[in-house]
């Protein structure tokens, strides 16, 4: 009974998950998506191997550990941007002759470009992206 109620609750998660991303309620890249499809694996994956049913097991299983990868991946990306936001542009000098700070606004998006690509770095996400320079 109980492998059953597991079976049936982690199914109608990985369905409500998808039929909640088909009408435009989630994106593929929600946590709250994720989630759903986490539990739901879980839940499905313990009632088959309660049951014995190795390969749907393994299969649920990995459904689980793909929703945990993107709650993680999304949680990296998320902070990453944050992080980038919170970089300060360089305040511009108040006593600058006219070259200078034609000089200065000319370097600002090769300065922004290189504290963004550090902050990138710092943290090692492939999801990283590093702004072109005009």
């Amino acid at each position: 009974m109980l492998a059953a109620a597991l079976g049936w609750l982690g199914t109608i998660g990985t369905f409500v998950a998808y039929a909640m991303l088909w009408k435009g309620w989630l994106t593929s890249e929600s946590r709250r998506y994720a989630l759903l499809n986490t539990v739901g694996g879980l839940l499905g994956g313990t009632a088959s191997a309660i049951y014995g049913a190795w390969p749907s097991a393994a299969a649920n299983f990995a459904w689980a550990a793909l929703g945990v990868h993107s709650i993680v991946e999304t949680h990296r990306r998320r902070r990453l941007e944050v992080i980038v936001n919170e970089i300060p542009d360089f305040a511009p000098a108040t006593s600058q002759d006219a070259a200078s700070q034609e000089r200065g606004a000319a370097s600002e998006p090769l300065e922004r470009a290189f504290r963004t690509q550090a902050a990138c770095e710092a943290h090692r996400s492939p999801a990283c992206v590093i702004p072109q320079l005009p």
